[in-house]
């Protein structure tokens, strides 16, 4: 079969070496990069998924694809071109990938309110602390498409897809609940929940061969 990987936000192709050349032992196999991720490129500025989207229907024969496994914001890409475009991908596998929108966090209001009246340093350790993410996505020069991104609400197109779909992630996801990934697994039609014990947000880092076991598994038994 041919697979395409899609990484995080703040990932590369190279995050995913491991998985993908456990995966080449039975599959063609395509990583992609997308671009003004990782560092800051003017061309991106302000970019959100809904421009990634056209990216990649522009970059790739998607329709030559039988699986996509997605990690975190490539997923929410891969969604939307599913939800846009006339794409459908047998087997759909979506790694810690928030694709609803959830209300900010108590904590989360009292540092943005807190961070007005506070020196720029100390606003800082406060951001980071919230939310790494969003320290780094500042320290990248893309915090504009980092806020777009993360505020862009993908409920309505989850019970259009129709792919045999499996949502992984971690036990201790720091960056998305595994409450979401419940929300979520109930409102794709043929989705399959996995959490994986004892990790974080990055699975495919942490655990590498769990996960392609847990994805071989998957494509054999569906």
């Amino acid at each position: 079969m041919k697979v395409l990987v899609l990484h995080g936000w703040e990932h590369s192709s190279a995050d995913w070496s491991v998985v993908g050349d456990l995966l080449r032992r039975d599959h063609e196999v395509v990583i992609v990069d997308f671009p003004g991720i990782s560092e800051n490129q003017d061309e991106y500025a302000g970019w959100g998924v809904c421009e990634y989207a056209v990216w990649l229907c522009d970059e790739c024969d998607l329709g030559s694809f039988d699986v996509v496994i997605a990690h975190s914001f490539g997923g929410r890409v891969i969604v939307e071109v599913m939800a846009k475009n006339d794409y459908h991908f047998p087997w759909l596998i979506l790694i810690g990938t928030p694709l609803i929108r959830r209300r900010k966090s108590t904590l989360s209001y009292m540092s943005s309110f807190a961070g007005r009246f506070l020196p720029q340093k100390i606003k800082k350790t406060i951001l980071h602390s919230v939310n790494p993410d969003a320290q780094i996505a500042k320290d990248h020069g893309n915090y504009e498409s980092f806020k777009k991104i993360i505020s862009y609400d993908q409920r309505e197109q989850l019970q259009g897809i129709d792919s045999q779909t499996l949502i992984v992630w971690g036990e201790y996801d720091e960056a998305v609940p595994v409450s979401v990934a419940r929300e979520i697994s109930t409102l794709i039609p043929r989705a399959t929940l996995r959490i994986v014990p004892s990790v974080g947000h990055n699975v495919h880092l942490q655990k590498p061969t769990l996960l392609y076991g847990t994805i071989t598994r998957f494509l054999e038994s569906h």
